[in-house]
């Protein structure tokens, strides 16, 4: 197996098996164990940081421990989650859904979606459609505490 890089550990790996130990870890951490899939997602990140798998998969970690505040930091410290290369459409979706779901920062999250669209800098359906669809939530959400406020 032709190896393309040297990790700062200095073992050899390639592109190809970080994708797929990245994929083993953030599977890992959707289906139930984060902690087992820690060391996986603490590699991508130190290994591949222009990834915006490496920043997902560590944002999910925390989410599975209920702790958004922390998932958003992991993206937003030193706006190092906004400098990747790969992935960064699918990066932005879920940071977006991260600011719904922290639940204080709903009109920073609805301003930043619409940015994105209104400067079309998301190109990937998929990741569009799940930054309207969360848009859409936030709106109700809005709607609903602004309904709560006036009764």
């Amino acid at each position: 197996m032709k190896h393309e890089g040297t990790m700062s550990s200095g073992l050899s790996i390639s592109k190809d098996e970080m994708f797929l130990l990245g994929n083993i870890g953030l599977n890992g951490i959707l289906m139930g164990y984060p902690k087992a899939c820690l060391p996986i997602a603490e590699l991508m990140l130190k290994e591949r940081p222009k990834n915006g798998t490496s920043y997902i998969a560590m944002a999910f970690y925390h989410m599975a421990y209920g702790n958004i505040d922390k998932a958003l930091e992991v993206i937003e410290t030193d706006n190092n989650g906004f400098i990747v290369t790969d992935g960064r459409d699918e990066l932005l979706s879920v940071y977006i859904h991260l600011l719904y779901l922290s639940e204080n920062r709903y009109e920073e999250g609805l301003n930043f979606a619409n940015e994105i669209i209104n400067e079309q800098l998301v190109i990937n359906k998929n990741s569009l459609k799940s930054i309207k669809n969360t848009m859409a939530l936030i709106k109700n959400k809005i709607d609903k505490k602004s309904q709560d406020e006036v009764e």
